[in-house]
């Protein structure tokens, strides 16, 4: 349904009307992109419409999420609450829009005749004689697109009578990682994105912000008063204290409010916008970080039998833990991100498929045609298959984990909640979708697991896996029946989100206090060094005392880590202990390194190359994004002296790589496979673009004969595409990556 034009069909009771058009939105004097006015506590008459938000407040204890409608008045850039004698009633007919679709949060618009801001900046409607509006043209979406880099900065509320507990520096380590903390919204938001979208703390020259947070301090009271007042409050102030437009300047902007504040509640964010909202210490949690930006983003709730108890992914319930539980978002979310866009399949009424479903831990190994999603359409549904495999980035997934989901909801990629409607293990069957779902195993292999499943109505007369099928769930997985929360927490909440997490512990595949962010490398007894490795030396006549890191170390402290940056005590307090430990730990003997001085494995590095740890190196994922990774040295053997050739006595007509191209066609490309055109015809053409554009001149490889840049290539370390190399990025993935050759020194 175009939304430009009358909307007639939800108007049930005459409460509210809809305009035929988008004018509803005068360009007048838009805080957005300029200074946003303080209420002066005055009565003040609506002249122009305001921009409809929905709101989603999570609540502690029993009581379930709570929606609401508010509205952002343009002339002051204050978000309004509606008031009125028939305010509830306006409030759920919008609701219902919302739902529909025939609504947008942070799009549609609301006005009428007589309304008014009271002293408070409530927005008071006298009568019940509203106007909905739908235009794309407010100024706070320009930068609501998903992808991409994102700069976030974090408030943190000083109050006249309460503070925010946490400090600066912990508020940033759990949004962004800045102090070691392994599992947080940077790190956990750009693995399971795989780096499409890169989350940064947000800069300030004057005041002075280098990681994200800042503190402002109001002169309101917190306790007993209600969050809006405070949230508005602090907002203001952070918009006088920076000069700046906070919407114009950051991507997403998250307000920690002091403890003591009026009601139950735990976080809320506005739905399509920039803005969300914590209740203190929850605002260091990581699941209620990504579910509340998740709404920011524009996704709605995952369901099963209310509202938002679907805990395998991260829109159901929120978890009253820092780091965990490790896991992304469902499939029906996922589809709507885009994140996996190219390993998604539709299967259509009539057809049938039988193939394999990759779990999303899996993705980055994954091959061009296979699959990570399906989507089944209908004609008011539509349905979506996955296999939810409970490891890597995903290995806290509370519900479902190695089973197969299905899941459901309105058609399109639009706000829209999900539903959980069945979590099945090998052999199970779901006839209740627009085709029969059959699985037909379920593999667990150490990498790439994957289930074997048929869509439709063909019988399956042999099961294309890699080895033998399980007769019944891994023994990770749960032994009851295939609809029970088989791998839930004992304590796993019936209603809405509780301050506690439902789990009774972190997850204990590895030990409990290790981190349990995306897998590190393999360990090796020697890091590498991000100077060129010199000739060898001849042994010495004395073995030394200490390794030869040790004797380099600036801190003379050593240890044990995952990360490079932070110790594991657990692991062992001597390099031997921690060397020996199983490689599935990803343990390397480390010069312990100052605190703030460099960056951990899986942060981002794109804006500081040389930034990473000692043993890490600055890895390019993308033209938006690269990240510090270990990457296991090569063994170096020592260099042929060639006997020098005489100079030909006619020059070469042709560069080496052209005389050795077998296709014999040459193109400019940014992954090693695909030409783009756009770089040039000419080997010189296509060299002297920027090197942001990461162009190469190459000999264009056969279609499906090798690898394209950032495929995965663990299964066949042979078969990237010449110019690129298999890097081994943790135990289960690796992949196809440009590594610019090392100046070679003439020997002497």
């Amino acid at each position: 349904m175009n939304l430009q034009t009358a909307i007639v069909a939800l108007l049930m009771s005459g409460v509210v009307t809809q305009a035929t058009s988008a004018s509803a939105v005068k360009e007048d004097s838009s805080p957005i992109g300029g200074l946003r006015k303080r209420n002066d506590g005055t009565r003040r008459l609506m002249t122009s419409a305001c921009v409809l938000l929905e709101k989603k407040i999570t609540m502690e204890g029993s009581q379930l999420e709570i929606e609401d409608v508010e509205c952002l008045d343009l002339s002051t850039g204050y978000i309004a609450s509606i008031k009125g004698p028939y305010s509830q009633s306006i409030i759920d007919e919008i609701l219902t829009m919302f739902r529909s679709g025939m609504a947008i949060s942070n799009e549609s618009t609301l006005m009428q005749v007589d309304a008014f801001y009271d002293a408070d900046g409530n927005l008071f409607l006298p009568n019940n004689d509203v106007t909905v509006s739908n235009t794309d043209n407010v100024p706070s979406r320009r930068k609501l697109a998903v992808n991409g880099i994102k700069t976030m900065l974090a408030l943190r509320v000083k109050a006249a009578d309460a503070s925010t507990t946490s400090t600066v520096n912990q508020i940033s380590d759990a949004w962004f990682g800045t102090d070691g903390d392994a599992v947080n919204f940077k790190s956990q938001t750009e693995a399971c994105s795989y780096g499409k979208v890169e989350v940064q703390a947000g800069i300030f020259t004057s005041p002075s912000i280098s990681n994200g947070v800042h503190t402002v301090n109001i002169s309101e009271n917190a306790i007993g008063v209600d969050d809006g007042v405070i949230r508005q409050a602090a907002v203001s102030q952070a918009e006088d204290d920076l000069g700046v437009s906070l919407s114009g300047e950051f991507d997403y902007v998250m307000v920690c409010v002091p403890p003591g504040t009026s009601g139950g509640w735990i976080a809320y964010a506005y739905i399509n916008h920039w803005l969300s909202v914590y209740n203190n210490q929850w605002c260091n949690y990581v699941s209620g970080q990504m579910h509340e930006i998740g709404h920011n983003m524009g996704l709605a709730h995952s369901g099963e039998s209310s509202a938002y108890d679907d805990q395998s992914g991260m829109m159901g319930y929120s978890y009253g833990n820092s780091n965990a539980p490790l896991m992304c978002f469902n499939a029906a979310k996922n589809w709507q991100l885009g994140w996996y866009d190219d390993r998604q399949r539709i299967i259509s009424s009539g057809e049938t498929w039988t193939g394999n479903v990759y779990g999303i831990s899996d993705y980055g190994n994954t091959n061009t045609g296979d699959t990570v999603i399906v989507q089944i359409p209908d004609t008011s549904f539509d349905w979506y298959v996955s296999f939810n495999r409970k490891v890597g980035i995903n290995s806290g997934t509370v519900e479902g984990g190695n089973q197969v989901l299905v899941h459901k909801r309105n058609k399109g990629v639009g706000y829209g909640e999900s539903d959980l409607m069945a979590k099945l293990n090998a052999g199970g069957t779901y006839s209740s979708a627009p085709l029969p779902i059959k699985v037909n195993s379920i593999d667990l292999p150490t990498n790439s697991g994957f289930a074997s499943i048929t869509i439709g109505t063909a019988t399956v007369t042999s099961t294309p896996t890699s080895g033998p099928s399980p007769t019944s769930s891994p023994s990770a997985s749960p032994s009851a029946s295939p609809n029970a929360v088989t791998d839930a927490p004992t304590a796993s909440p019936t209603q809405a989100p509780v301050t506690n997490p439902p789990t009774t512990s972190p997850p204990t595949d590895t030990p409990t206090s290790a981190p349990v962010v995306a897998p590190t490398q393999a360990p090796v007894t020697n890091p590498p060094t991000k100077s060129p490795v010199a000739l060898p030396t001849p042994s010495p006549v004395n073995p030394p005392t200490s390794s030869p890191q040790q004797e380099q170390c600036a801190s003379g402290t050593y240890c044990c880590s995952q990360n490079f940056y932070t110790c594991v005590g657990w692991a062992g307090t001597t390099e031997n202990e921690c060397t020996s430990k199983l490689p599935s730990f990803n343990l390397h003997w480390i010069c312990e390194p100052e605190r703030n001085s460099c960056k951990a494995n899986y942060l981002g590095c794109k804006s500081d190359p040389d930034g990473c740890c000692d043993g890490l190196t600055c890895v390019r994922k993308s033209q938006w994004y690269s990240q510090c990774n270990y990457v296991a040295p090569t063994p170096t053997a020592t260099p042929p002296v060639a006997l020098p050739t005489p100079s030909p006595v006619n020059p070469p007509t042709s560069s080496p790589q052209q005389e050795q191209c077998a296709s014999g066609t040459y193109c400019c490309s940014q992954d090693f496979y695909n030409c783009a055109n756009w770089g040039g015809k000419t080997e010189n053409q296509c060299n002297s673009k920027p090197p942001s554009r990461n162009l190469h001149w190459i000999c264009e490889p056969e279609r499906n004969s090798c690898k394209a840049k950032y495929l995965g290539c663990k299964s066949d370390p042979d078969g990237c595409c010449d110019g690129l190399t298999c890097v081994r990025k943790s135990q289960w993935y690796s992949q196809c990556n440009y590594v610019a050759p090392t100046p070679t020194a003439t020997r002497q």
